[in-house]
Parts: C-alpha cells; structure tokens; sequence
C-alpha cells in the first residue's frame, strides 16, 4: 500500500493516488495541523491503483496530514498548502 500527494506543496487542488490490493470502502480525512478533521469523503477502492481529486480552494495555507482509512489499515502523509 502507499499514498502519494500530488503537488505537494498544493495551492488550490491535490490529487491523492494509492494502491488497494482489494475492493474496500474507505475514509479519506484531512487534518489540520492541530488535529482537528477539516474534511472527510468516503468512497470505494478498485484493486489497484485509485486517485481522487481534492479542491482545496477554501482551505487556509498551512500544514495539514492528509489520512487514509480502508479496514484495519491507515496510511498518513502531510501536506503543504501554500
């Protein structure tokens, strides 16, 4: 499993890219730096390679942690919005 963030320092929108080695539900959040959720999605991965686009176009510049649920598995990266 991996996670990328594509562009990383970000501006207005990032794509998320990760592998799922099965079908699953999952939770895609983004944290800012304090913890607190700013934003939640759900959606269902196919096997293999998944991408999701995200509008970040009304969130502040900072650093926030962009966290991906699917099971028992949780794979974090942190993101730059500039």
């Amino acid at each position: 499993n991996y996670l990328t963030l594509y562009p990383n320092p970000a501006s207005d929108q990032v794509t998320v890219l990760f592998n799922a080695d099965k079908e699953a539900n999952y939770t895609l959040s983004i944290a800012d730096i304090l913890g607190r959720n700013v934003f939640t999605q759900n959606g269902s991965a196919i096997v293999g390679n998944n991408q999701v686009e995200l509008n970040l176009a009304t969130f502040a510049k900072g650093v926030y942690v962009i966290i991906l649920e699917s099971g028992d598995n949780t794979q974090k990266s942190k993101l730059i919005l500039q």
